[in-house]
């Protein structure tokens, strides 16, 4: 009850958006405070850093930028869990911030945000700037675009994808619910075997959301057969979680069954340009098919952003300046020291560098010498991975500009989950359940635009 009445007072707030100043067509804007130096101060929201580098990364951008401070607003510090109502109440109020700097997806109604016109299109100020343009950047900000425009910059990312032996799984990427389900009913081993029936049903909203989901047009589609099937797929696994416990063999053991070819595929987070070596040569011992996540679209491959992320408020006071703050985090230099060993970076020069780079070999800690990749077998030998090829390299150019999706968690799964339980639980059909998240789900959105 209490979250109910919470959520109801965040979209009672949300509705009214529409009339701030932070909206396209709004109030005029006000002028920017200034310091006592004379600088133009950016206000930048979070919910709470949870990366302590970004507080020298601000300091950093305030040391050495001549014309604008940023100073940031920590909501979750001050409000706690009602972080979001008194944003709202402070946008309302005419205190638009120019920024929203967040660390996780669904801390912010960013989609209600830009629904309202109230966040700048960072292709337009790419657009308007002298200094960047779309193409200084990859293609997998399209993953991040709403209606064609990009409302949300990421600075750094990886992917998760399944990988699979090719003689098992095929050359085709772009898996499947029916055929996820062939390979899991044929082979003893499957990467999901320890997944309950609620935890299923979440991995494979979390993938496949935009099968189900007009964001743009805030429309759901949860009464279609394939929905239906995915409910029944995700029935036939356990009804209660399986023990937590760590268990120190478990990726040994996974790792033989791969490369046994008992476990069909397997799920991948691949961080760099190396990685793909690694599943094919370490982990399979044998070439391997990219197929992707069952339901995902594309190539199956989802994008999970890493670090800071950014919005932009259209009409606030200094949007010019909230503008100048995120291009901080995107120039050559800062991705070079703070992207490069962290994730793939957005700007295409940088991500080529990160190529050439995973051609070369590696420092040997125990050597004291720059070797190409290894790993030791049971029986105590040496078995080379070795510096990718131009080929390696291409696979992940691949993966990236395939990927047509982005990892999702939000209030809506909560909701198909609380819905399915009954199903689950034999409460409901499968259809009496399909219906009740179809309307719930629509409600949810129509209230939320």
């Amino acid at each position: 009850m209490m979250l109910k009445r919470f959520l109801a007072a965040v979209m009672s707030a949300a509705m009214m958006l529409s009339m701030s100043s932070c909206g396209k067509g709004g109030q005029k804007k006000s002028e920017p405070e200034l310091t006592e130096d004379g600088k133009k101060i950016i206000n930048v929201c979070t919910k709470g850093i949870g990366m302590s580098a970004l507080y020298d990364d601000i300091k950093m951008f305030n040391r050495f930028n001549k014309e604008y401070e940023a100073r940031l607003t920590e909501y979750g510090a001050i409000y706690g869990d009602e972080y979001l109502t008194h944003l709202n109440a402070d946008i309302m109020a005419g205190k638009c911030p120019d920024v929203i700097l967040y660390e996780e997806e669904g801390v912010f109604p960013l989609e209600s945000y830009s629904q309202k016109g109230m966040l700048a299109d960072f292709y337009e100020l790419m657009d308007n700037d002298p200094e960047l343009s779309r193409e200084d950047f990859s293609d997998v900000l399209k993953a991040f675009e709403w209606d064609g425009r990009l409302y949300r910059m990421i600075t750094t990312f990886l992917m998760t994808t399944a990988a699979g032996k090719t003689s098992i799984v095929g050359e085709e990427q772009g898996l499947t619910i029916d055929r996820c389900m062939e390979l899991i009913n044929e082979y003893p081993d499957n990467p999901f075997s320890g997944e309950y029936c609620d935890g299923m049903l979440r991995i494979l909203m979390q993938y496949g959301y935009d099968n189900y989901i007009d964001d743009v047009g805030g429309k759901c589609n949860f009464e279609s057969e394939e929905f239906i099937k995915l409910l029944e797929f995700c029935n036939g696994f356990a009804h209660e979680p399986l023990s937590s416990a760590f268990d120190e063999d478990v990726y040994r053991k996974s790792l033989y069954a791969m490369r046994n070819g008992t476990m069909p595929f397997h799920s991948e987070a691949i961080f760099n340009f190396n990685y793909v070596r690694n599943i094919e040569y370490y982990e399979f011992c044998d070439p391997v098919t990219f197929i992707g996540y069952p339901g995902a679209g594309g190539n199956g491959t989802m994008i999970e952003p890493q670090g800071a992320r950014f919005c932009v408020f259209a009409n606030s006071a200094n949007s010019e300046g909230g503008w100048e703050f995120v291009k901080y985090f995107l120039t050559k230099s800062y991705q070079r020291e703070h992207v490069s060993f962290t994730g793939f970076s957005v700007r295409n020069s940088v991500l080529e560098e990160q190529a050439e780079q995973a051609k070369k070999p590696v420092w040997d800690s125990e050597e004291k010498v720059y070797a190409e990749p290894y790993y030791i077998d049971d029986a105590g030998e040496k078995v080379m991975i070795g510096v990718n090829t131009d080929e390696d390299n291409q696979r992940v150019f691949d993966l990236i500009s395939g990927a047509v999706e982005r990892k999702r968690s939000d209030n809506i799964t909560d909701i198909i989950c609380e819905e399915a339980g009954a199903y689950f639980s034999g409460q409901k059909s499968v259809e009496e359940a399909a219906e009740i998240i179809q309307n719930r789900v629509q409600n949810y959105l129509d209230e939320n635009r």
